[in-house]
């Protein structure tokens, strides 16, 4: 069914994503923003602890990546228990394909005022900022972020 109804973008697909989230967000490069949900679910049969969560139930996780109008361009489904956000994204087919250089996502590009395309994590993913200190994060972006 995911082929059908959440067919993986194109090149041009990914260009208009990237293009959207630099015009909604100010946030160059970026191919989407990702994000797990803990789905709360009754224990199958003989699943002992394995979807028993931080949280204390059990549950399955939705990971999505979804573009500036918040529409999911790649969900992962399933995962379970204690697995953080990151480990769930980079066991995904998504992560797989974008590290073996199968995904069909643009050229990389030059962060605004750097000369490199190399970003922390990988050159595909980016950590998140930490938005605790606006007054630093004003400085740092020129501009008031949350206004």
């Amino acid at each position: 069914m995911q082929p059908e109804f959440l067919p993986t973008p194109s090149k041009e697909q990914w260009v208009k994503i990237i293009l959207g989230l630099e015009s909604a967000s100010n946030f160059s490069n970026c191919i989407g923003a990702v994000d797990g949900k803990h789905i709360r679910i009754i224990c199958p049969c003989a699943g002992g602890s394995m979807y028993y969560n931080y949280k204390d139930y059990h549950s399955v996780v939705l990971m999505a990546v979804a573009d500036s109008n918040y529409r999911f361009v790649y969900v992962n489904i399933g995962s379970y228990r204690k697995d953080c956000n990151s480990t769930i994204f980079k066991r995904s087919g998504l992560w797989e394909s974008i590290v073996a250089g199968k995904h069909p996502l643009p050229e990389e590009k030059c962060l605004p005022g750097t000369e490199t395309t190399n970003v922390p994590i990988s050159s595909s993913m980016m950590k998140h900022l930490d938005f605790t200190n606006i007054t630093s994060l004003t400085t740092l972006l020129g501009f008031k972020p949350f206004s």
